[in-house]
């Protein structure tokens, strides 16, 4: 299973790009092809860190084919969102990460 958690600097550039948006603060993708809980218990972690996170995350849970992962990223792009993921399959892994790359999702 793997899991990308975005850096500090990512939050913060989301969330300066993000305009409007910032104040209300960032938006969280968790990404799973399973039920998505593994992937909201690390997000879930290492947001303990800081204090009063301001975020909102949203759950696409059952991800199973490369057009639904490049589908998440549209919507990550579209709501300036962070895509935070726990992907079995490589090819929908791949085609995440191929679709926030060419779309600069963090």
């Amino acid at each position: 299973m793997t899991s990308q958690i975005a850096t500090p600097t990512d939050l913060h550039r989301s969330r300066h790009d993000a305009g409007a948006a910032a104040s209300q603060g960032a938006t969280i993708i968790l990404v799973s092809d399973g039920t998505g809980s593994t992937c909201s218990q690390i997000v879930k972690a290492a947001l303990l860190q800081f204090a009063n996170p301001h975020v909102q995350m949203i759950r696409r849970a059952n991800i199973r084919t490369p057009q639904e992962a490049r589908s998440v990223v549209e919507h990550a792009l579209n709501s300036h969102a962070i895509i935070f993921y726990t992907l079995i399959s490589e090819q929908v892994r791949e085609a995440l990460h191929n679709a926030a790359e060419k779309h600069l999702v963090p």
